[in-house]
């Protein structure tokens, strides 16, 4: 069940900016479609949400858009499996796309794995990643390190590094990982 926050991220990311009126008439709309049902959302609860997230949502004289300092546009996740091979994925959700990049001082005897990623999982991982807030995950001073996290946005881009890999940071993004990659496959090579 998504939070009210994710319903307008969802109508934000479909029409653009919009004006208050629309995106409540879009998210009652929503709800009318979901639920069957004549419930309707308040005005006031949308605008609640909008003053609570002031970091995640841009308000001008009615017309609301996603932060652009935290509209996600690129996952960049790095990992050093050991000293001599490194994975990297871009994920990059406006082409709704990925890449995996394996570098090797050895032969490399089995390529990663490529899932079929479905457009719809994009929508859930972004969502994941909103929840995740990695624009608040405190900096670390790391130079050699296990995992690298850049989450790039439409005006910034966010690093997070760790030489930890039992950090419930590293677990989540595991996690998504999964999605596009088997990572037992990539750990036994």
């Amino acid at each position: 069940m998504s939070t009210m926050y994710e319903k307008i991220i969802e109508v934000l990311e479909k029409q653009g900016p919009t004006n208050l009126v629309n995106l409540y008439e879009e998210l009652n709309r929503q709800c009318k479609d979901r639920d069957h049902q004549e419930s309707t959302i308040a005005m006031s609860s949308i605008k609640s949400v909008l003053s609570r997230k002031k970091d995640l949502f841009h308000v001008n004289e009615d017309i609301v858009s996603i932060n652009p300092e935290k509209e996600i546009k690129k996952l960049i996740i790095e990992y050093r499996k050991n000293s001599y091979q490194t994975f990297s994925i871009h994920i990059d959700f406006f082409r709704e796309s990925y890449v995996i990049q394996e570098w090797s001082l050895r032969r490399i005897v089995s390529p990663p794995v490529f899932k079929n990623v479905q457009p719809e999982q994009y929508k859930l991982l972004k969502r994941d990643l909103y929840r995740l807030k990695v624009w608040d995950w405190e900096k670390e001073n790391i130079i050699d390190a296990a995992f690298i996290i850049h989450l790039q946005t439409l005006n910034s881009t966010y690093t997070y590094k760790s030489h930890e890999l039992e950090t419930d940071k590293w677990k989540q993004m595991k996690k998504i990982l999964s999605i596009f990659t088997d990572l037992d496959r990539l750990n036994s090579i």
